[in-house]
């Protein structure tokens, strides 16, 4: 049997929302989804926060060209240090991004805190319902489809 997430994480990979913040928001998506098992954490440092089974590539945002293999490698590398530095320079182009700002084609991110709904039964949250979960957070959110 397989299952899978929703994860939301702040657009800023160093942004914690506080505990009361990270518990509201924790109650609303539980609400929102009351057949998911819904949870929020804080890891001690960045992690990468990744699609698993539906990873299916990155792109360069500034040029869009194809740069997976370059992508795995550039996070490894910034995986030694915990993620402390994301700023790259693409391989294409040239050009100075974040591997947090990469057009990865299911999105992905870097985030130490997560908030996740296992199993959700739904395809996605309404524009509405993550409006009402940033506000509580206090910052922009991205959403992750997790599927293991």
């Amino acid at each position: 049997m397989s299952d899978n997430w929703i994860i939301l994480i702040p657009t800023r990979p160093n942004y914690v929302p506080d505990p009361q913040a990270q518990e509201a928001a924790r109650a609303l998506l539980a609400e929102l989804l009351p057949q998911a098992e819904v949870t929020a954490s804080v890891s001690p440092e960045i992690e990468f926060v990744h699609p698993f089974g539906n990873w299916s590539g990155v792109r360069c945002p500034l040029c869009h060209a194809d740069i997976e293999e370059w992508c795995i490698e550039a996070i490894t590398l910034a995986s030694e240090t915990a993620f402390a530095n994301l700023t790259i320079i693409t391989p294409c182009c040239g050009g100075t991004t974040s591997l947090n700002d990469l057009d990865y084609i299911w999105p992905a991110g870097f985030s130490r805190f997560c908030l996740e709904a296992q199993n959700p039964n739904v395809k996605d949250l309404d524009v509405q319902a993550v409006k009402r979960l940033e506000s509580i957070l206090g910052c922009p959110l991205r959403r992750i489809w997790r599927h293991l």
